[in-house]
């Protein structure tokens, strides 16, 4: 899936943008394990969960858009943009990642109400809900929880490009 990155800049970019990816992907679990043990009563720990969602999926893309470029990614909140700027391989793995663990979803939860949007519309509606949630904690409708989307591209980034420039380093 990735390209090899030459600029130690970026590298260092991707790997800090990473690992703060990797420690709210952390957190956010840690407050879903905390969830279920009061039966979903604390509704402060969904709603933290899903900001720590809308901002793992920004510093994905934004980490996707560094590999793919060789660039720093804009220093933006507008992920969708980003993404359009994204060469269309990069484009399509992420969309088809999406598409496929959404439709495992939609098996295992058909007897819910939960609405499932598409990756597009999850990017559209991401900018606004980062930058809107600090004043107001209410959540577009185009939200979408991302667990299995989040930690099967955090594994991928890490597996295919994180450890490699780790294994370039040491020799």
């Amino acid at each position: 899936m990735l390209n090899k990155v030459v600029n130690e800049k970026i590298k260092e970019d991707i790997i800090s943008k990473f690992k703060t990816a990797k420690n709210f992907n952390k957190t956010s679990l840690e407050l879903l394990e905390e969830l279920k043990k009061n039966n979903f009563k604390n509704k402060h720990n969904l709603i933290t969960i899903i900001f720590l969602h809308f901002n793992i999926l920004e510093l994905i893309i934004k980490i996707v858009y560094e590999i793919d470029k060789d660039k720093i990614a804009p220093y933006t909140h507008n992920i969708f943009k980003i993404y359009n700027d994204l060469s269309e391989r990069y484009q399509k793995y992420l969309e088809n990642e999406f598409e496929k663990i959404n439709i495992k979803s939609k098996k295992i939860l058909t007897s819910t109400n939960i609405k499932y949007n598409s990756f597009k519309d999850v990017l559209k509606s991401n900018e606004n809900n980062i930058k809107n949630f600090k004043y107001t904690s209410k959540i577009s409708e185009n939200t979408t929880l991302l667990f299995s989307y989040i930690n099967k591209i955090l594994n991928k980034i890490e597996n295919e490009f994180i450890k490699t420039i780790h294994n370039l380093e040491k020799h």
